[in-house]
């Protein structure tokens, strides 16, 4: 985050802020998360609020974080946190699917799968 361009106020703004997610999900786990990659669009064409994972939370804290997303600068600590609250949801959503799949398979939930049975 130190590389970033900041403003007057040592801040980052929402731009760079969604880029540096952006690449930073790329860079770790290859992931293209929904809101973040600018889809043929510019970096500041759209709101970190777009991010669509925040759309798996129930209502009250998805209007929080949206409302609070809408500031056109962030501190290093919101964009820290923004990544780790992307990467919880994203892995709490991979796991709630994938324990929905051994359900329907009626595999057991406490067991690994077998590579030849996945």
């Amino acid at each position: 985050l130190a590389t970033l361009p900041r403003t007057a106020e040592g801040r980052i703004d929402v731009a760079s802020a969604r880029y540096a997610l952006h690449h930073y999900f790329m860079r770790q786990f290859n992931w293209r998360v929904k809101g973040l990659d600018v889809a043929g669009s510019h970096w500041n064409s759209s709101s970190l609020a777009n991010v669509s994972i925040f759309q798996t939370l129930p209502a009250p804290a998805r209007h929080g974080i949206i409302d609070y997303l809408q500031r056109p600068d962030l501190k290093d600590q919101d964009v820290a946190a923004l990544a780790v609250a992307i990467q919880k949801l994203s892995s709490d959503h991979s796991e709630d699917r994938m324990r929905k799949i051994y359900n329907m398979v009626g595999y057991p939930k406490n067991k690994t799968a077998d590579y030849r049975i996945a």
